[in-house]
């Protein structure tokens, strides 16, 4: 026993030292894309003026372009961490992304307890430890200042408390809280706690809500198996149901405003069958991932005192996954399903186990046919051609449609002259820090027109010189015609390894 324990205590410590490396791996080098300017200018602005109010790193003051309030304020939570550490470190890509690594390391620990307390094997949270820590989707989330880093394992310890909460009975001596359990089946020790990582993980992210699925979905589970098994239990489902259903209806009635603010993205009868894709790019073969997922789902709900935990963590993904589908009202992007991914990963470890287990009993309980089964999975199911990709490892699934604004803007302060213009997305100023540069905005997030070509020939007959900046994904708010002549009429700007975006100048 003592064994074993070294050998989990080891394991994990090697699989820690492993997702830190790969988290921590030329961090600074990597350009900040998309969303990421966002959050820089917001927690540089706050950190300069005590303000949620994004920054202009172009004339070094707050901004006074393109300003959203809500856009600012959004994941404070997440952002504050941030703040504190410009207050410790100098201003770079490594010193803002601090956070996201550290929250990452949080889930790596975090999914080890939570697997092994839903499979109720120890080695099932070693297996969940090791594909997280290797999962690029993960990778990406924790090397990219976004609050998704901090919502992974966050979502995953709410969902984990809000089951104890539903299901667990209560062990311990206070008479009050025994009765309550044995009437109720609540186990109301873990209330507050609930309450606490359920507002943390709202405060985080909005896709929080998404747990009101689940739970219906739950209830609707166990009142069918508490009637088909003829159990009583299936009164204390009926009853939460109506509970939520009443609680629902007066959150609407007396908080409309934040309801409909929480729930504003959803929309039914969408088909946004392409998240299938995002989740399919950490593996070799997500056929055989979902393989694994109901073999372990199969062997598990014979087992008595996991079921229940088996069908939860089962609904946490499948429910969840469901809805992104059909109800999300989103561009189905990667990050988005990031906080389901401990739930693919337990699942997947549950199944991996049993499989290993079924092969070690049909060898004779040969010891050795588990292990050599459990290691021939883990080199073969994981898509490791991530971390040999030409473009640096883990961000090339995440930045599908993004160019390296670093080297793409630092070549253009380089080789500008002081009168020339830049037409860009204004956001993404950090990369042009203090140069005091006449910008026009390719579509602010308050006005989305086109660039015409009209407007972009009125820039340049105003201007002597200039440049155009834009990613892969900027070209659906220039107008084709505008692109053709920029194509005819326009120096184009060809920089080594700049990734999915083009680059026009003119000079008079």
């Amino acid at each position: 026993m003592k064994k074993e324990k070294n050998l989990i205590i080891f394991a994990m410590l090697l699989i820690l030292v492993t997702g830190f490396f790969l988290r921590f791996y030329k961090i600074g080098e990597k350009s900040l894309a998309i969303d990421e300017f966002l959050d820089i200018n917001a927690v540089y602005g706050y950190h300069k003026t005590g303000n949620w109010h994004a920054w202009d790193f172009n004339i070094e003051a707050p901004s006074v372009d393109d300003v959203r309030v809500a856009r600012d304020e959004r994941s404070i939570v997440y952002r504050w961490q941030v703040v504190q550490m410009l207050k410790i470190f100098p201003l770079n890509e490594t010193t803002v992304r601090l956070v996201s690594i550290f929250w990452g390391m949080i889930s790596i620990i975090t999914i080890y307890f939570v697997g092994a307390y839903f499979s109720g094997k120890k080695q099932v949270g070693v297996l969940s430890g090791f594909f997280l820590a290797i999962n690029s989707s993960a990778i990406q989330a924790d090397q990219t200042v976004r609050m998704y880093a901090m919502f992974i394992p966050v979502f995953l310890l709410f969902s984990w408390s809000f089951f104890i909460f539903l299901e667990e009975k209560y062990v311990g001596n206070n008479n009050f809280l025994k009765k309550v359990n044995g009437q109720t089946g609540l186990n109301i020790l873990w209330f507050f706690p609930t309450l606490f990582l359920g507002l943390l993980s709202l405060k985080t992210h909005d896709l929080t809500v998404n747990i009101v699925f689940v739970l219906v979905v739950y209830f609707l589970f166990q009142i069918y198996f508490s009637i088909k098994n003829k159990e009583g239990l299936y009164k204390k489902y009926i009853i939460l149901t109506i509970g939520a259903v009443i609680l629902g209806g007066m959150a609407c009635l007396f908080f409309w405003e934040f309801v409909s603010g929480k729930l504003g993205s959803l929309y039914f009868f969408m088909s946004n069958f392409s998240y299938l894709s995002k989740l399919s790019i950490d593996y070799n073969s997500y056929l055989i991932v979902i393989f694994f997922i109901f073999f372990g789902i199969y062997f598990s709900k014979k087992n008595e005192l996991i079921k229940n935990k088996i069908i939860w963590v089962a609904l946490c993904y499948f429910v969840i996954l469901l809805t992104a589908i059909f109800l999300w009202h989103h561009k189905p992007t990667g990050r988005y399903l990031y906080f389901i991914k401990p739930f693919e990963i337990i699942l997947l470890s549950i199944g991996v186990y049993y499989f290993a287990d079924f092969m070690r009993i049909k060898f004779r309980k040969n010891k050795n046919i588990f292990m050599g089964v459990v290691v021939f999975i883990l080199i073969f199911v994981p898509n490791y051609t991530c971390f040999f990709i030409k473009d640096g490892i883990y961000r090339k699934n995440y930045l599908e449609d993004e160019m390296d604004y670093k080297k793409i803007y630092g070549y253009v302060v380089k080789n500008r002259d002081k009168n020339d213009v830049l037409i860009t997305r204004r956001g993404r100023n950090y990369y042009w820090r203090d140069q005091n540069i006449k910008i026009y905005s390719i579509a602010t997030d308050i006005n989305r027109v086109k660039l015409s070509s009209e407007e972009l020939q009125k820039i340049i007959l105003d201007n002597d010189g200039g440049w155009i900046v834009f990613s892969k994904d900027d070209k659906k708010n220039i107008k084709k015609g505008t692109l053709k002549y920029m194509e005819n009429n326009l120096e184009k700007i060809e920089i080594e390894g700049m990734g999915e975006g083009e680059v026009f100048r003119w000079k008079k």
